[in-house]
């Protein structure tokens, strides 16, 4: 890609940039973010790969297990190396559908009662679109925000903020309108496993929540929400699904993530886990 062109229709560069401003609670404006740190929690579930498969034709990008840029509080499994390449016509679609998600989010709000993000109700995660720096410190001091998974696979998200807010991000870079791969999966609930694991741990000090995002909360995001909905509650993935569109009405783009191949084999995994023991799930306390 030439630099005029990338500069051109890049959302993230500082032309691109829009004034930061919540709507009714929800950030209408839009950026993002990424943080990570070395991996020396314990992980809680050790039946399922714990690194994001590097096969090119996935289209994951390639991770080292090392340090990363940040030094966060040990949490992050994994640090991708590079963003996924992005074809011109990549960053076309990208603006394209992430304008319209902030329309669809601010002006025809009343129409589509879509939001910028949503407490998925009874579980530690809010499940949104790629946030700006100001959402950040908005999650952070209203929500109690303490930790991100980033599925954006063309933007690592602000760095300088989340060093200073002190936020920890797994970043799991997806391409865009695909869906994740089953190790891509994993790597992402292995990283809520153990937020959850040191909140349970701490004596309610650490307490907090995670903000899981892609560029508009509705795909790639949605569908790692979904499977830890299934991972850590009794829910079949169908049940699972359906508590997602309660929580998220834009996640009715998708209303069968629950059949793509990856979550089915996920959600095998994770019953065939169960019968040996490895995890115990429990009760769902929502109201569906």
């Amino acid at each position: 890609m030439s630099t005029s062109l990338a500069h051109a229709v890049d959302p993230h560069s500082e032309a691109h940039q829009v004034s930061d401003g919540p709507a009714s609670g929800h950030e209408q404006a839009v950026g993002s973010g990424l943080v990570t740190g070395t991996d020396t929690a314990t992980s809680t579930n050790t039946g399922a790969p714990s690194s994001v498969d590097t096969d090119s034709k996935q289209g994951t990008a390639q991770l080292s297990s090392g340090t990363g840029p940040f030094q966060g509080d040990g949490a992050d499994p994994s640090q991708p190396e590079r963003l996924i390449p992005q074809s011109p016509m990549g960053w076309v679609a990208y603006t394209v559908s992430l304008n319209y998600n902030r329309l669809a989010t601010s002006v025809l709000s009343p129409l589509t009662h879509w939001r910028w993000f949503d407490r998925i109700p009874s579980s530690c995660l809010i499940l949104g679109a790629v946030p700006s720096q100001h959402l950040l410190s908005q999650l952070q001091q209203t929500e109690s925000v303490s930790n991100i998974v980033n599925m954006c696979g063309e933007f690592q998200g602000h760095l300088e903020t989340m060093t200073t807010l002190g936020l920890v991000q797994c970043w799991i870079p997806t391409p865009d309108f695909t869906v994740p791969t089953l190790d891509s999966i994993w790597v992402g609930i292995h990283f809520i496993a153990k937020c959850q694991a040191r909140w349970q741990e701490s004596d309610g000090s650490q307490q907090g929540l995670v903000y899981i995002h892609c560029k508009a909360g509705r795909g790639r995001s949605a569908t790692v929400a979904l499977c830890w909905l299934v991972y850590f509650y009794n829910l079949t993935a169908q049940e699972a699904q359906q508590v997602l569109l309660k929580a998220r009405p834009q996640a009715s783009v998708d209303k069968h993530i629950y059949l793509h191949p990856e979550v089915v084999s996920f959600y095998e995994q994770v019953q065939e886990q169960e019968r040996n023991n490895t995890i115990t799930r429990v009760a769902w306390s929502g109201s569906d």
